[in-house]
This record gives structure tokens, C-alpha cells and sequence, in this order.
């Protein structure tokens, strides 16, 4: 067992995951947020989420975007999650506004091909190895270990650094969902095993 895993994923937090990947509550838990944020479509606050990530140039969960969501009250300096104690995007209230993370809208709203039409465009060039790993050590709020970025090194080609930058947003994903502040190697290994590097119309979509 990765020690760093064992750590910060409280039993909990791997309850919630849990509960998030089980296709009929994950339904149920967007559905809700959906009934929450009325004042929205889906596919407005993807195109919004999609925007803000564009218009920052990075993809921290700082960058948000502002929402009119039911039943949440000001409050001021607080930062709540969307659906209570669930797995859901990060809300705040400042300047007068309510808002919501905008990369944990895309974790949230969408499967595994939509992510990939929503940030595939959004991805640099990576020119080079040394580029596509300076993009890795610092596209995310929850940062990648030394040995988990060598690892999606080691398996990624020039051909392959746009696949390799999408199957590493689901590990960050993933990371988001199970509550840990790090990708660890462990998680990395077992995503990089499940997607097996193929391409994302054809990534499962759990």
C-alpha cells in the first residue's frame, strides 16, 4: 500500500469516492447539483468552466466561475462544496458573488470523453519533454510526486504527450474525488493500467 494513500484517504473519503463512481449515485449527486444551480444549464457551466480555464492560462482550483445556485446563503470567506459532505465542486462567496472551481465543474459534470472535448483544446503544445513536464509539475492544485511524473515519462512518447497530458487530468481527477492533496505513483499506476493509453473516444467513461 502507498503509505501517502493511506494518509490522507480516510476510510470516509474513500466511502464518498465510492458513492461518486456507483454509476446510479453519481447520477443521482449530479442531478442534484443541477436542481441546485437551475439557474444554469449544463452545458453553460461546462462552456463557462471551459472559458475561465482558457482565459486564467492555468488550471488551479482557484480559477472559478460565478454561479447563482439555490439554497446556499452568503458566506463570506467560507469554502463549502456544491452538495454538502459529497464529492462535488468547491463554492465560495466573495465580492458579492457565489462561485465555483472550474476545473472540479469539468471533474464533476462530465465523463470521460466530454472531459477530453472540453480541455483537449486547452492543452499547449508541448514543443518538448522538458515542457510537457514543467506543464505536469504544475497544471494542478494537487501536485504530481517526482516518481509519478517519471513514470507517465517513462510511457509517453513524442507522438503521445496530448494523450498522455489527458490520461494524466484523469489522475488529478481521481485525486480530486478520492480527497488527496497529491498524485501519488500508486494511483497514477492503477489509472495508467485501467486507460492503457488509448485514445480518449476510446477511455472509459466511469
Amino acid at each position: 500500500m502507498n503509505c501517502g494513500i493511506a494518509r490522507m484517504n480516510t476510510p470516509q473519503a474513500r466511502t464518498k469516492a465510492a458513492l461518486f463512481h456507483d454509476v446510479h449515485t453519481g447520477k443521482l449527486l449530479r442531478q442534484r447539483a443541477l436542481i441546485r444551480l437551475s439557474a444554469h444549464t449544463k452545458e453553460d457551466l461546462l462552456l463557462a468552466a471551459q472559458q475561465a480555464l482558457h482565459t486564467a492560462g492555468h488550471w488551479q482550483d482557484d480559477v472559478a466561475i460565478p454561479i447563482r445556485p439555490r439554497t446556499l446563503g452568503p458566506h463570506q470567506g467560507r469554502v463549502l462544496t456544491l452538495i454538502g459532505s459529497q464529492v462535488s465542486p468547491r463554492v465560495w462567496f466573495a465580492d458579492g458573488q457565489h462561485w465555483m472551481a472550474a476545473l472540479q465543474t469539468l471533474y464533476f459534470f462530465t465523463d470521460s470523453y466530454e472531459r477530453a472535448h472540453y480541455l483537449r483544446p486547452l492543452l499547449p503544445a508541448f514543443a518538448n519533454r522538458d515542457a510537457f513536464s514543467h506543464w505536469l509539475q504544475h497544471f494542478s492544485s494537487r501536485p504530481f510526486e517526482a516518481a509519478t511524473i517519471a513514470l507517465i515519462l517513462s510511457r509517453t512518447s513524442s507522438m503521445t504527450r496530448q494523450l498522455s497530458a489527458l490520461l494524466a487530468v484523469e489522475m488529478d481527477r481521481e485525486a480530486w474525488i478520492q480527497g488527496v492533496s497529491t498524485v501519488p505513483l500508486a494511483l497514477a499506476a492503477q489509472l495508467m493500467g485501467r486507460f492503457d493509453f488509448q485514445a480518449p473516444h476510446e477511455i472509459p467513461s466511469n
